[in-house]
């Protein structure tokens, strides 16, 4: 997590899951999002962020989610991203649904929120309905899409917890197809730090699923 916690350093403090000893294949999100949430009220947070450790956001975020929690304290509201699925280093993907992803997970918890119980794709987000959403101009690089290798792995992943597709009905097979794809290069001023070398990043991304392919 060193690189994730360098590219988010405007935060206060963070709490985290560590599911590397975790002798199953799979946790409960829903399980460990309750958790986390108590975990940061426990410490004092009067906002959470939500962000996993292969993603990263872009060099503008802080300053903007600092004045997006100015402007908005004391109301109900989450914050969204726009994710970028990284095809590579410097590239990704546009076309279809991959154009349209988006993040919800910048929101205060000095009130009561429920979150899901879903155990897969459980939302990051408070499913009250007063709450409100607001879209911040802010991209959220995911690493994880940034090789074929990952990719099917990702896809194998989720077909084996989810076969039914109880949990999202467009599946997991569309994770590692390429028909019509369209790549879009990262805007220089949007470059997500700390900067790594293309293999650097591949390697993380790899290391990241050999668990998965054991």
């Amino acid at each position: 997590m060193p690189d994730l916690l360098r590219n988010i350093d405007f935060v206060d403090g963070y709490v985290a899951n560590d599911d590397r000893q975790n002798p199953a294949e799979w946790f409960s999100e829903g399980d460990v999002r309750r958790r986390l949430i108590a975990d940061a009220r426990a410490q004092g947070a009067d906002w959470v962020l939500v962000i996993d450790p292969d993603e990263r956001l872009e060099p503008t975020a802080g300053d903007q989610i600092r004045a997006f929690m100015r402007a908005h304290q004391g109301e109900r509201v989450i914050g969204g991203f726009r994710v970028r699925e990284l095809w590579s280093a410097t590239h990704f993907r546009v076309d279809g649904v991959w154009g349209h992803k988006r993040r919800w997970g910048l929101f205060p918890v000095t009130g009561p929120v429920t979150m899901t119980d879903k155990p897969v794709h459980g939302e990051p987000y408070p499913l009250d309905p007063d709450f409100r959403r607001i879209m911040l101009d802010v991209d959220l690089f995911h690493l994880k899409m940034m090789s074929a290798r990952a990719r099917r792995a990702r896809r194998d992943l989720y077909n084996r917890l989810d076969p039914d597709r109880v949990y999202q009905a467009i599946g997991y097979d569309y994770l590692a197809e390429e028909d019509d794809m369209e790549l879009v290069a990262i805007e220089p001023a949007r470059r997500f730090r700390p900067r790594r070398p293309a293999w650097w990043l591949r390697h993380q991304v790899h290391r990241a699923i050999a668990p998965i392919e054991r």
